[in-house]
């Protein structure tokens, strides 16, 4: 099995609503995205062209970059709402709460549905701080 990575940061700020620690506050994180693909048959020597990769995972990862990702409750509720106008802002939102875990799922479903049959998705992997990493793989 041949197996290829590939790495991306994202700027992205978020809170976790109803959090009982300090990520119920608005705060951000450097993340380091990274994918992992597999295939046992080669297409040009390569399991996909790492250019290509790259543009799957900017028009994935990028809308998180320089963004603020929050819950549908949360941009819903007037005192959270203050100061976010998604026309004047980056906004991801999300069904849950923004974790790293749930950031690494919706990543992994929406690279799946871009890159070739023969190539499958291992992996996402979300590392939010140097210490701590979340990953979806099916």
């Amino acid at each position: 099995m041949h197996r290829i990575e590939r790495s991306m940061y994202t700027e992205t700020s978020h809170f976790l609503r109803d959090h009982p620690g300090l990520c119920k506050h608005w705060h951000g994180h450097s993340y380091k995205w990274t994918v992992e693909l597999e295939t046992d048959k080669l297409v040009n020597d390569m399991v996909m062209d790492f250019t290509h990769l790259k543009d799957i995972m900017e028009s994935v990862i990028g809308k998180y970059d320089h963004a603020i990702v929050v819950d549908k409750q949360a941009i819903n509720d007037l005192a959270y709402n203050n100061g976010i106008h998604t026309s004047e802002n980056r906004v991801v939102v999300f069904s849950h709460r923004p974790t790293a875990e749930r950031m690494a799922a919706a990543v992994y479903a929406e690279i799946r549905e871009l890159i070739p049959a023969q190539v499958r998705l291992v992996k996402v992997v979300c590392r939010e701080t140097r210490n701590n990493k979340a990953s979806y793989g099916e």
